[in-house]
């Protein structure tokens, strides 16, 4: 018979993801994958800084975003789309040379690439906000999303 140490707790259980299925699904026999809606996102550090900037400046936006088949940070009417990028993920090419890429960064930097070409062709204005000039630069990034809202 094995002997359990005190102290020591059982392993915890793996979690599994659940989908959320919306109404019109769960009527059907069955459902189509297009009608599983994701999860909604945690905002990030950098995304919470940019529209506590949104708010203080009495900018207008729409948060998280769907646009067609993609969604984007922050949506400032009429047609501005501000997209706030993590260095390290989304493999700004001042923080991360090209050569040292990882597999990940090489295809986020891809999907990134994708979905701009599709809302600028979408007749939208792309601005980017790069984690290192939210956080070493917070004065320079806050007068460039001023100057940028005030041009749109």
């Amino acid at each position: 018979m094995a002997r359990k140490c005190k102290g020591t707790k059982p392993p915890a259980r793996k979690r599994k993801l659940r989908l959320v299925v919306s109404a019109k699904a769960k009527a059907r026999r069955g459902h189509s994958w297009h009608t599983i809606q994701r999860k909604v996102h945690k905002q990030s550090g950098i995304e919470a800084i940019v529209e506590g900037w949104l708010l203080e400046l009495g900018i207008p936006y729409k948060s998280e975003h769907a646009i067609s088949r993609t969604h984007v940070d922050f949506f400032l009417p009429p047609q501005t789309v501000l997209e706030v990028q993590g260095c390290y993920w989304h493999s700004c090419p001042v923080c991360n040379p090209t050569s040292s890429l990882t597999k990940q960064q090489l295809r986020w930097r891809r999907r990134d690439a994708r979905r701009f070409t599709f809302l600028t062709n979408a007749g939208y204005h792309l601005m980017l906000l790069w984690e290192h000039q939210i956080v070493k630069d917070p004065k320079g990034a806050k007068d460039r999303l001023m100057g940028y809202a005030k041009a749109a």
